[in-house]
């Protein structure tokens, strides 16, 4: 990545592209976030939910399961690894500012639960939080999606 930054600071045409942040950020980034960037490159845009798992229940008998689960799920990058190193990767590249991700905007043809529960992770945890606890947990969706921002675009066409 150093050295696509390097050519393209020396080439007029992409010479207002390169943002001075980029050494920075690229010390920043893990091999995972690089592929994720890669694949958010390729698309842009991908289906991402906040995810929780509870009890069902309301009032004074709701309890909330923390860390059962990552604090994003995008199952098209499940592929990847593991869920959690995915989440943390995500939340690394918002911190970067490379990405965005909002639940005002979402897919409407997506199902974000049926796609959320078919990941084996989240099967896991489900059943071990059954047999621990004796309760089936339900899954709560936040429905929305992470996106390139222009300085991410702008970021993968110099680095990536």
């Amino acid at each position: 990545m150093f050295l696509n930054l390097l050519s393209a600071s020396v080439d007029s045409r992409k010479a207002g592209q390169v943002h001075p942040s980029f050494t920075d950020i690229i010390s920043q980034m893990s091999p995972l976030d690089a592929k994720i960037l890669q694949m958010m490159n390729e698309e842009h845009i991908l289906p991402c939910s906040r995810v929780s798992l509870d009890n069902g229940k309301s009032d004074s008998e709701y309890v909330g399961y923390i860390g059962a689960l990552p604090e994003f799920l995008a199952p098209d990058l499940v592929c990847l690894g593991n869920i959690f190193e995915i989440s943390a990767s995500l939340s690394n590249l918002r911190r970067l500012g490379l990405v965005d991700y909002s639940e005002t905007r979402r897919f409407t043809n997506y199902n974000y639960k049926e796609e959320n529960e078919s990941i084996i992770a989240v099967k896991q945890a489900k059943r071990e939080l059954r047999m621990k606890l004796g309760v089936t947990p339900r899954l709560k969706v936040y429905r929305g999606l992470i996106e390139l921002n222009d300085l991410g675009r702008n970021f993968c066409e110099i680095c990536l």
